[in-house]
C-alpha cells in the first residue's frame, strides 16, 4: 500500500511491543509512531502512549487513504 502510493516506507515492521503483549505491522523511528493493523489492548495503547508513542490504528482498510493524508509527517505526502 506505501509502494503503490510512494509513501514512506517503516524503519521496522512487525515489532513487538510492551513485552510482546501486542505487534506493531510498522514503526516508524523519526516519527515515534507504531502503526497496528489490528486493533490493541487499551492497557498496551496506555502504556505505548505514556511512552512517548504516537499509535496509528490501520485495522479499517477503508480509512486507510484518509490516514495517510492525516499523517505527512509520518508518511511523506502521495506525489
Amino acid at each position: 500500500a506505501l509502494n503503490s502510493r510512494g509513501l514512506q516506507t517503516p524503519d521496522a515492521t512487525t515489532v513487538p511491543v510492551n513485552n510482546g503483549k501486542a505487534t506493531a505491522a510498522a514503526q516508524y523511528k523519526g516519527a515515534r509512531t507504531l502503526v497496528f493493523l489490528v486493533p490493541i489492548r487499551a492497557e498496551t495503547r496506555d502504556t505505548l502512549l505514556d511512552k512517548g508513542w504516537q499509535l496509528l490504528d490501520f485495522s479499517d482498510t477503508d480509512q486507510w487513504d484518509n490516514l495517510f493524508s492525516q499523517h505527512p509527517a509520518v508518511f511523506g505526502e502521495s506525489p
